[in-house]
Formats: C-alpha cells, structure tokens, sequence
C-alpha cells in the first residue's frame, strides 16, 4: 500500500487557531453568565443537593479567561505542528479531531440545557466548517471508509 505523501497549505492549518479564536471569544463573553444561569435552573430542580455543589458549578470571568488562554496555547502548538508538517502530525490531527467533537458535545448539550455555555452556537459558525476543510485536504491515518471527516 503506497503511503498518502500530499500536505496541506499552511494557512488551513492555522485555520485551526483562527477558529479556536473566533469561537473562544464568543466563549469568553457568554460562558460565565450562561454557567450563572444553569446552576440556577439546577438549583431549582434539585434542591437537595448542598451549596457548595453549586459553588462549584459557576466559573468566574478570571476562570474562563485562564482556561482559554492555556487552551491557546494548546491550539497554537498545535497549529504550528501542522504547519511544519503539512498537516499529517499526529498531535495537530488529534487536536483538529478534538476541536471537532468538541462541537458535538456543544449541539448535543444545547437541547437539553436549552443554551451551549455561551449565549450562540459557535460550533456550528466556526468548529463545523474548520473540521470539514482541514479534514477535506488534510492527509489522515485515520480516515473513516466512507471518507467523511465526521
């Protein structure tokens, strides 16, 4: 079996950090509120449970801020090994995969919270369509038989 030698041009794989970006900043303004308001439908639905439950649950505007700064730097890594290696790097195709299921966990929590962390739908703006493209061009070990990146 010959092995897939093609690369990717360096700006899809960078596409990976724009969209991460893109959708971290609707993340950075809307996930702190939208947490308040979930412990609060929580809170009302499961009164039993102690405070320090719900203490926990919320995530402070510092919080988020931090975590999404130490995920860039993930995401820039990550981006910067794909473009070295023309996007067959196994850590930026585990990073785009996770970027990818990432936005299901976010479609798939929307029905039953009625809202993802933040106040939109960022996977479908930006995560959906950088997985699609990156996974389009992008050389993979692990592609599915049928050829779909999902």
């Amino acid at each position: 079996m010959a092995t897939l030698r093609a690369t990717v041009p360096k700006q899809v794989t960078w596409g990976l950090l724009v969209a991460w970006a893109v959708h971290d900043l609707e993340e950075l303004a809307t996930m702190a509120p939208s947490s308040r308001r979930i412990v609060t439908r929580l809170r009302s639905r499961y009164p039993q449970l102690p405070g320090g439950v719900w203490e926990r649950l919320e995530v402070s505007p510092a919080h988020v801020a931090v975590a999404i700064g130490l995920m860039g730097t993930v995401m820039a890594a990550a981006a910067a090994a794909g473009a070295r290696s023309g996007g067959r790097s196994g850590f930026y195709q585990a990073v785009l995969a996770g970027f990818g299921w990432h936005a299901v966990g976010q479609l798939l929590g929307r029905p039953k919270w009625r809202c993802a962390p933040g106040s939109r739908n960022p996977a479908i703006s930006t995560i959906r369509p950088a997985r699609r493209l990156s996974t389009s061009i992008a050389p993979s070990r692990n592609r599915s038989p049928s050829g779909s990146p999902w």
